[in-house]
C-alpha cells in the first residue's frame, strides 16, 4: 500500500489494516492468539477482537506493539521539533494578547 492510499483510508480501515499487520507479525513469531495475548497481558477475547475488527484500547494497542517489538517507533509519531515549539510559543503569546484588550 502506498502512503497516498493509506492517507485515503478511513480510521476504521486503518485500524483493520494495522490489526492485519499485527496478525502477520504474530504468526511470523510462531505464536497463537492465546499465547500472544497471555504474553502481552491482554485478554484472549480482546486480542481476538482486535485482529478481527481493529478495535482495541490505546493501552492494549501499546501492549501489542511492545510484544511485537514495534513500540520504539511510536515515540516519533507525535514528536515536536524546535520550529514547532517556537510556533506554539508565538501562538500562545498572541492568544494572551488577544485576551488582554483594555477598555476604552
Amino acid at each position: 500500500m502506498t502512503p497516498q492510499e493509506f492517507l485515503l483510508q478511513t480510521e476504521d480501515e486503518i485500524a483493520i489494516s494495522l490489526a492485519q499487520q499485527a496478525k502477520i507479525l504474530r504468526i511470523n513469531a510462531n505464536m497463537t492468539q492465546s499465547e500472544f495475548s497471555k504474553k502481552a497481558g491482554i485478554a484472549y477475547a480482546t486480542y481476538g477482537q482486535f485482529e478481527r475488527t481493529g478495535k482495541i484500547s490505546l493501552n492494549g494497542f501499546l501492549k501489542v506493539l511492545r510484544h511485537l517489538g514495534r513500540l520504539k517507533s511510536v515515540s516519533s509519531l507525535l514528536s515536536v521539533d524546535d520550529i514547532e515549539i517556537l510556533g506554539i510559543a508565538q501562538y500562545s503569546k498572541l492568544q494572551k494578547m488577544k485576551h488582554r484588550q483594555r477598555a476604552k
